[in-house]
């Protein structure tokens, strides 16, 4: 009997997670920084800023970080949710906002890799 790729496995998930290792090397990016210092735990992000109306903006830069635990792709936009002990949080990623190749990089990682934002 041939082989056939309807008999192949599954991908190998290890391999394709050390191929975008080696792919943001590649690219001059740290897949594994030595740290990431954040402002706000998610919850204390939720406890400022949680009663804020649609649209606003306060023109604040805050620093957070978690496991990305739900990621959905919609061309130009991806929304994710970032979770941490203290809380959640969705993200809404904008190519319009943070350019195309930061939005690229963003759209290579997967549910549950670690980030920080």
């Amino acid at each position: 009997m041939g082989e056939d790729s309807h008999d192949a496995g599954p991908p190998d998930e290890r391999a394709q997670r050390l191929a975008k290792v080696d792919a943001l090397r590649a690219a001059g990016v740290d897949p594994y920084p030595v740290r990431f210092d954040r402002d706000l735990t998610l919850g204390e992000l939720r406890d400022r800023y949680g009663q804020l109306p649609a649209d606003s903006d306060t023109g604040e830069r805050v620093r957070v970080a978690g496991r990305l635990m739900l990621i959905r792709r919609q061309g130009g936009l991806t929304f994710a949710e970032l979770r941490d002990r203290a809380g959640h949080v969705q993200l809404f990623v904008d190519t319009q906002v943070i350019g195309a190749d930061t939005h690229h990089t963003f759209d290579h990682l997967d549910r549950g890799d670690m980030v920080g934002v």
